[in-house]
């Protein structure tokens, strides 16, 4: 197992179009901190080298800071997923503080775009929070930006790599197509309507993709596996099923656990195999029949960030 990806919550601060956490966040209570402490503890005792705490919004627990503590003490690589929002200068310096090594900021393009689904005003908080990591007078991390590409930005994906690279000067780009399987059943027909492209969008978005590969090239700049991206195209024109990996190894390189604390085999399928608070760790991974290579890829939607990550190296050309 080399990391952990771990929603520590389903609430969240936003209200974006194309999610739904908010509306079932009304119903849950997030884990207790001491359940979150028993899966790092199982991390560092089974070598795991990353955990990735995404949400909902991480920053909206209190006690965010002590978990990225808790694992920083282990020496483990923590990264954390955020709208940003949130962070500002004194939330900036506490999260460096406490040992986080990454963080991963998502927005959905230029303003304009950011802001229609995000809300008014996220643009700018987001991109502020850059600024405060960056002038932070403690040690540096690594400061990524996530962007999911969808009907309402792929015309402008360039502009935006662009202006990213050149006015607020972050470390990487990730880009990830958007994908209806990972989301939440409510509104999955109006989601998959208004954001997933067509046949007819796929030539300018081949042509985006084609100039921001060779700009960063040519000024060295980190993003999404050129390979990777090459697959886009492919996956919006043949749906997402098409995309089912015979080869995956999602389950011997990566455990998901959910706000509920249930460990799910992918969130592609989002079959569990066990909770948390019920269970240890060692008795659903190693011991549960349904964490099987072949299940998955039988119950497998098709996705492309998952399944793909070892095939071509997802997480930047170093």
């Amino acid at each position: 197992m080399k990391r952990i990806n771990f929603l520590v919550t389903n609430r969240c601060n936003l209200h974006c179009k194309m999610c739904d956490y908010r509306i079932i966040s009304c119903f849950e209570k997030d884990l207790v901190f001491s359940d979150i402490k028993k899966v790092i503890d199982w991390a560092y005792e089974n070598k795991v080298k990353k955990l990735e705490i995404s949400g909902g919004e991480p920053m909206v627990r209190k006690d965010i800071y002590q978990i990225i503590h808790y694992a920083a003490v282990y020496d483990i690589y923590t990264i954390m997923m955020t709208n940003g929002v949130l962070i500002e200068k004194e939330q900036s310096e506490k999260l460096i503080c406490a040992g986080l090594n990454e963080v991963v900021i998502s927005l959905e393009g230029t303003q304009e775009i950011n802001d229609m689904i995000r809300g008014t005003g996220n643009f700018v908080k987001a991109i502020n929070a850059v600024r405060y990591f960056q002038n932070c007078d403690e040690n540096k991390i690594k400061i990524k930006i996530g962007i999911t590409v969808s009907k309402f930005n792929y015309k402008s994906l360039f502009q935006f790599t662009k202006y990213l690279f050149e006015n607020v000067m972050v470390d990487e780009i990730s880009y990830n197509p958007f994908n209806c399987n990972m989301l939440i059943d409510i509104n999955i027909n109006k989601n998959r309507t208004m954001f997933e492209l067509l046949d007819d969008d796929l030539y300018v978005l081949e042509q985006e993709l084609e100039k921001i590969m060779e700009y960063s090239k040519y000024n060295h700049y980190i993003i999404s596996n050129y390979e990777y991206m090459k697959q886009f195209c492919r996956y919006f024109k043949k749906g997402s099923g098409f995309f089912i990996n015979q080869n995956c190894d999602g389950q011997s390189e990566l455990c998901c656990i959910d706000a509920k604390g249930n460990v799910i085999d992918c969130w592609g399928n989002y079959n569990i195999l066990g909770n948390i608070k019920k269970q240890s760790l060692d008795n659903i991974i190693y011991t549960n029949t349904e964490r099987d290579n072949e299940k998955t890829v039988f119950r497998c939607k098709g996705c492309l960030s998952a399944c793909y990550e070892n095939e071509y190296n997802f997480g930047g050309v170093k």
